[in-house]
């Protein structure tokens, strides 16, 4: 009788294991999957791109869902670990992102209206300085894991400061370049040698780590000096 239940026992285990066609193998421990804004310096995209990652897994998938269906998918290595998505701010919010390994799976759902926020609306502080000076744009953050993002009319990034680790864009005319100073401390801009092609509003974003989200923005003002007019004078004259 003893051998009897023994055969039903393992007959049953077989039978549920096989349930689907499809064995789950809870051995399997899959990191939940981290979604983040990825933005695209100098192109003035206004689309939200969402960038779902998660650690490399033999033999996994990492997918976009919007509802039940598919968007995009890709089968993880230890060099494509990332899938992508462009979204708009007024889209439902109704996408997700899953890995899953043999029957196994962790989902995180997109929160659209947490991560594509806008700054639009915010108080504008006007700023004026001569050419030829430096201005500093001030910014206060105190979490070094918050997300300091500066652009320059409008959407065109040109420095983002997170972790402590600083990045710099120049754009297609190079307004910028070796001009960008962050301030690792408090997140303020610093614009060196000041021109006034350099004339314009810039925009401050923090993305804080608890969601909410700071904005200031800039109008800066770029006021030739009476010394620089007379030598641009000079030199047109020559």
């Amino acid at each position: 009788m003893a051998h009897v239940w023994l055969i039903l026992t393992l007959f049953l285990k077989l039978l549920f294991e096989s349930c689907d066609g499809e064995k789950t193998d809870d051995s399997i421990k899959l990191d939940i999957p981290s979604l983040t804004r990825k933005y695209l310096p100098c192109t003035g995209n206004l689309t939200c791109v969402i960038m779902c990652s998660v650690s490399s897994v033999a033999q996994a998938q990492l997918s976009w869902f919007n509802g039940s269906t598919i968007y995009t998918s890709l089968n993880i290595s230890d060099s494509n670990n990332k899938v992508f998505i462009g979204v708009d701010y007024q889209d439902n919010n109704n996408y997700s992102c899953v890995v899953s390994s043999s029957g196994v799976n962790q989902r995180t759902n997109l929160n659209i209206h947490r991560l594509c926020q806008s700054c639009s609306g915010t108080n504008l502080t006007k700023v004026d300085v001569n050419e030829g000076q430096s201005v500093t744009l001030p910014a206060h953050f105190t979490n070094d894991q918050d997300e300091v993002l500066w652009s320059y009319e409008g959407n065109t990034l040109i420095a983002r400061l997170i972790n402590g680790s600083e990045s710099y864009h120049d754009c297609e005319d190079g307004r910028f370049k070796n001009r960008l100073q962050l301030d690792i401390t408090t997140g303020s801009l610093a614009v060196h040698i000041i021109r006034k092609i350099h004339s314009g509003q810039f925009n401050l974003k923090i993305n804080k780590i608890s969601g909410d989200l700071d904005c200031q923005n800039y109008k800066v003002t770029v006021q030739q000096t009476l010394h620089n007019v007379q030598l641009q004078t000079y030199q047109n004259v020559t």
